[in-house]
């Protein structure tokens, strides 16, 4: 079967619409940063510099100090230290990846369902 001009024009316009849709949709998905001041870690691994036998069971010093929440629609995570951030769909797909500095920042991703946040080796699930 071999296509007309006028079918090959039709299949470029609707697919640079839906590349031009789908661009569109993926710029809404930035980080943003609500508040450059670091929060303070509770316990760091400084605190256990002394005597390494007193480190708590379970306690990744990778990971001290970052929080991952949502609230009204959006992923806020708050990090003392620069952290890479990727977040995936529950199938697996990318949805975004970004490195952050310090502070608390947040992204709406502009749909509803469940996602995997990954920061440094910590993984959380959420539901927006």
């Amino acid at each position: 079967m071999i296509l007309s001009p006028r079918h090959i024009r039709r299949f470029m316009a609707l697919a640079t619409l839906l590349l031009a849709a789908l661009s569109a949709a993926a710029k809404g998905r930035v980080w943003e940063t609500v508040d450059s001041t670091p929060p303070k870690v509770a316990v760091s691994a400084e605190a256990y510099a002394d005597d390494p036998a007193l480190v708590p069971e379970g306690f990744d010093p990778e990971t001290a100090g970052i929080d991952i929440s949502v609230r009204d629609g959006f992923i806020y995570l708050s990090t003392p230290r620069d952290v890479e951030v990727k977040i995936f769909t529950i199938l697996g797909q990318p949805v975004s990846v970004a490195s952050l500095r310090p502070g608390v920042h947040r992204i709406a991703l502009g749909s509803r369902g469940i996602f995997i946040v990954k920061a440094a080796s910590l993984t959380r699930r959420v539901t927006l």
